[in-house]
């Protein structure tokens, strides 16, 4: 089933529904999917994880919209139907807006800021905002495809912005000079929004 840990985890329900796809269960992915569009996500393009909406400027979990777009995206692939696509367009077009929020995108460095990482943690941890690469991952994948539903639909605009916007971020995640997750052929976990890597952090005690 879809209920997870305190209420329901959005990428949780999502990577069910992948696998229900992957696996030829289309209609249980087809109700998973229209399930948490609209119920576990809302017009301001916010997904609701936990017991909680979300949307907390850098405390939001932006990578959980990545993986939705993306979970639409691969229910695509294996069924070819489209009628979610088309009938759900204007939340999932929120969805991808929702990178775009200047509390988030940085225009300048193509990043996307956070103040959480993939393990939860965050202020509470010592986590300083910055630039995580769980996060630079799933917005590169989720607008990738996003870009494939946008066009679908015949929003060309939207679609040519996602795919410029997924190749902005992946670029500095390999190349920035100053922002790049490479050292010494190694990926990195984390910078702050200044540039240098946080490389500890502590147990949440409370």
């Amino acid at each position: 089933g879809i209920l997870q840990y305190d209420t329901e985890w959005s990428r949780d329900v999502d990577f069910v529904a992948d696998a229900a796809a992957m696996n030829g269960q289309s209609e249980i992915a087809r109700d998973i999917l229209v399930y948490a569009l609209e119920n576990l996500c809302d017009d301001r393009g916010h997904c609701f994880c936990g017991a909680a909406w979300e949307g907390r400027d850098l405390d939001y979990q932006i990578d959980t919209n990545g993986i939705r777009l993306w979970s639409h995206w691969v229910y695509l692939a294996h069924t070819g139907d489209e009628r979610i696509v088309r009938d759900h367009w204007p939340r999932l077009r929120a969805l991808v807006e929702a990178f775009f929020d200047p509390a988030r995108w940085n225009d300048t460095v193509g990043l996307i800021a956070s103040s959480r990482d993939c393990w939860e943690r965050w202020r509470n941890c010592g986590l300083l905002p910055g630039y995580e690469l769980h996060h630079q991952t799933w917005s590169t994948v989720g607008l990738a495809k996003a870009a494939d539903l946008a066009a679908l639909v015949g929003d060309t605009a939207l679609a040519e912005r996602c795919r410029a916007a997924s190749r902005r971020i992946w670029d500095a995640v390999l190349s920035s000079r100053r922002f790049t997750f490479v050292r010494d052929g190694r990926f990195i976990k984390r910078r702050t929004l200044k540039g240098p890597v946080q490389e500890t952090a502590f147990a949440y005690r409370g």
